[in-house]
């Protein structure tokens, strides 16, 4: 059983991107989520934190604001390449 996402780009994800590529981009995102069983989806899961957070609770390293969606933000910590989730203050 195959199922297509709907992909979701967070607000400013794509800020670094030149304006003429980012479709390209968006489509390279798309193709990379086609097909998947959904029992194994691609990518690593987003792990919750607490709003305000500012450090890793893995490595205690800084987190970087990796964009907005929804009344979310998502966070990432360079030092040890995790991903988290909170809730918008």
């Amino acid at each position: 059983m195959t199922k297509k996402p709907t992909i979701e780009v967070a607000d400013g994800a794509l800020d670094n991107i030149p304006e003429d590529e980012r479709e390209d981009v968006l489509k390279l995102i798309q193709e990379s989520f086609e097909g998947f069983d959904p029992r194994e989806p691609p990518g690593k899961p987003v792990l919750a934190l607490e709003p305000g957070t500012t450090t890793c609770p893995i490595c205690d390293g800084p987190l970087e604001l990796a964009g907005e969606s929804h009344g979310h933000i998502f966070l990432e910590c360079e030092a040890c390449d995790e991903c988290f989730g909170t809730v918008a203050q």
